[in-house]
């Protein structure tokens, strides 16, 4: 099917968001942090009950050291539960617990001491029971429990987008939409695709179906727009932040290629320099945007400070 130049070879049920299509229970996978990655964080296992730390670490090791080859990562990985064990054998003998509680443990550092704060024994354990380590002792997969809860969140804020978007006003979007070109005349709409290939700048994808837009920056204007085609959000990656149901900004990426009915682009070198200011140009009323625009030097904490949020109670 041809649309904007591109010939995508789709089924048609394919070509548009649906219910239907939008999550899937089966996605298992972890796209987030892996549970070893998570637990070898700020020394996270000596917060855990002293025996489910020893036995899962030891566990992983075993199964590294049966390996034929590790990857660069699982070699890194290897090294820092060996590292673990030690301390958490350091530390047992030292204190002579055996028992199952949590390791008494002082440190100066202070974000070990803020997640100790933070992290209760009850809410450590919640998170552990998130995965199948029968599937992936790294902890790659997720349990089907898990991902029963993470289907019921994604379905409930599914639907209270969907509602927020039949509650925009088309004349008030359009009204919007013209405000933005005439504020920023040299984005200019196009009709076919592959005259941007290798042309960076900043991209507005225009869904008139939802009264909503989607404003990014690349310095390859085609791919970048046909990644937001192809690519699907992951299970764990379509509430965010995760738990946010009533707040999450439903993903450019969960819509397909036909739902985008009309595209501008303002060709650069200077890419995402502006790309926060447009976003705001704009307003957030009709803005798919989860997090503001620009390069992300602070990289999470950046994320964090930036994330958009939309209140779905009153929907």
């Amino acid at each position: 099917m041809l649309h904007l130049g591109i010939n995508l070879l789709k089924k048609e049920k394919d070509c548009y968001l649906t219910r239907e299509n939008y999550a899937s229970k089966e996605d298992d996978a972890v796209s987030t942090v892996v549970f070893i990655d998570w637990i070898l964080h700020n020394k996270f296992y000596l917060l855990y009950p002293i025996e489910l730390s020893s036995k899962y670490l030891q566990n992983v090791k075993s199964f590294y050291a049966q390996q034929d080859i590790l990857t660069p990562k699982q070699e890194e990985r290897y090294y820092k539960v060996c590292v673990a064990l030690d301390e958490i054998n350091s530390i047992k003998n030292k204190s002579g617990e055996e028992n199952g509680t949590s390791l008494e443990v002082q440190f100066e550092d202070e974000q070990f001491q803020m997640n100790k704060t933070m992290y209760t024994q009850d809410v450590l354990l919640r998170i552990y029971n998130r995965y199948n380590f029968g599937k992936s002792i790294e902890g790659k997969f997720y349990s089907s429990n898990y991902c029963e809860q993470l289907y019921k969140n994604a379905m409930k804020n599914f639907d209270l987008n969907i509602k927020y978007f039949d509650r925009c006003d088309k004349q008030e979007f359009e009204k919007a939409l013209q405000a933005f070109i005439n504020k920023n005349p040299k984005f200019v709409e196009v009709t076919d695709l592959n005259s941007y290939d290798y042309k960076g700048g900043y991209y507005l994808m225009v869904l008139d179906k939802y009264k909503q837009v989607y404003i990014g920056t690349t310095r390859n204007i085609k791919q970048r727009i046909l990644q937001h085609w192809q690519k699907r959000k992951h299970l764990d990656r379509l509430v965010f932040p995760n738990g946010a149901v009533e707040a999450s900004i439903m993903s450019i990426d969960s819509f397909r290629h036909m739902d985008t009915t009309r595209i501008f682009v303002y060709i650069t070198n200077k890419t995402y320099i502006k790309e926060d200011k447009f976003i705001r140009d704009f307003g957030k009323d009709f803005v798919l945007n989860r997090i503001g625009g620009g390069e992300m030097i602070l990289g999470g904490l950046q994320v964090a400070l930036s994330t958009k949020h939309r209140d779905f109670t009153k929907v």
